[in-house]
């Protein structure tokens, strides 16, 4: 194969800002037809989801799990041509040392599109335990569609999505067990509806971060009561006038997002601005 290398689209970034990243975005390792045309997907504790492009058929492609820092690689075919369907990843060494490859296949209502609406009609997951794909077909009463672009967490052999309508859907590796977990609402909030969230794992547990639904010029930190409960319990804010100098920002999409949680710390990695990463 050739040695030339592939067009990045994406790279990583050193957070403590004292060395150049690890990680060559590139990927050198992978063999030439397998990083012509690679998009990243997903990504969860060490290892990344991408698309591995097909030359035959332009919209046929590849998962391909990556672990960049010990180089190696996994294919697994395609599950089906649906094309509405949101994928996530899911790893966690403490639960196992395989990984699932989570395919939800969605129904959207094209007249309620711009609202979300629409349902997950089955969950595909494929385990690198078994080698084959699942098919589940979903069990959640409740209409929700995985939100593109938002982070997902895996622990404890569960999948959490962001999904729409301020809602976390939650499945398990064999697709059996399947929850929708409400954002957390404080009882006289004035505000009409919650705003965005982001989730992440830290300290071995779920965490969401939102704007306060009080006043709204704060971040909020929320984690369940317990692994099985639907209730948050708040457990820290902070202004964002402390944060970016600031009383109100535009939190979630194009101004203030929070892009990681640090996994042991009490600490938040978010970007202010469109040009400027704090």
């Amino acid at each position: 194969g050739s040695s030339e290398s592939t067009p990045v689209r994406y790279c990583f970034t050193n957070v403590s800002g004292t060395d150049t990243p690890l990680i060559d975005p590139s990927f050198p390792f992978l063999p030439h037809r397998e990083r012509e045309h690679v998009d990243l997907v997903d990504s969860c504790n060490g290892l990344l989801l991408c698309h591995s492009f097909r030359y035959t058929e332009e919209d046929e492609f590849d998962y391909l799990v990556v672990n960049p820092a010990t180089k190696e690689w996994v294919a697994v075919p395609d599950s089906s041509q649906s094309r509405m369907r949101s994928v996530r990843l899911g790893f966690d060494p403490t639960f196992s040392s395989h990984f699932y490859i989570f395919e939800f296949q969605l129904f959207v209502d094209d007249e309620d599109d711009d609202a979300g609406g629409g349902h997950v009609l089955r969950v595909k997951i494929y385990s690198s335990e078994t080698g084959v794909w699942c098919h589940k077909q979903s069990a959640c009463c409740f209409e929700f569609i995985p939100q593109y672009d938002f982070k997902s967490v895996f622990v404890n052999g569960v999948l959490y999505v962001i999904a729409t309508g301020c809602v976390i859907g939650a499945v398990d590796v064999k697709g059996e067990t399947w929850r929708i977990i409400d954002f957390p609402r404080c009882k006289d909030s004035p505000f009409h509806d919650n705003g965005p969230g982001f989730i992440d794992l830290s300290q071995g547990r779920l965490h969401l971060a939102n704007a306060d639904d009080m006043v709204g010029d704060k971040l909020a930190i929320w984690v369940p009561e317990d692994k099985d409960s639907d209730e948050w319990t708040l457990k820290h804010t902070v202004c964002y006038k402390r944060l970016v100098g600031r009383k109100h920002v535009h939190f979630g999409f194009h101004e203030f997002i929070v892009v990681a949680i640090h996994p042991d710390r009490n600490m938040v990695f978010f970007v202010f601005g469109h040009d400027e990463k704090t």
